[in-house]
């Protein structure tokens, strides 16, 4: 994540299809940052993202997911889906 970055809580909500092996859910991330916030997505996609419930601006940089916030404190929210592989944790 961006440097000068401060984490205050970072929850996961996930809905889990066993039996398809997907999941979709989102995170929350409660912070303060003062620049473009860079978070790791392997493996998942990506659908949506919030700043403070506004819809942000964002892309995609490889497994990179980029949100444009400069100067932030509050929540960010990120939508995401993806799936497991049928031998594999690996993913979530």
């Amino acid at each position: 994540m961006h440097s000068g970055l401060n984490v205050r809580y970072y929850d996961v909500f996930i809905d889990l299809d066993f039996d398809g092996l997907k999941y979709e859910g989102y995170e929350k991330i409660g912070l303060s940052t003062h620049g473009e916030l860079a978070i790791d997505c392997e493996g998942i996609s990506v659908g949506w993202v919030k700043l403070g419930g506004m819809d942000a601006k964002w892309r995609l940089d490889g497994d990179t997911l980029r949100v444009v916030c400069g100067e932030f404190s509050g929540d960010v929210e990120i939508g995401f889906s993806g799936k497991v592989a049928p031998d594999s944790v690996v993913g979530i």
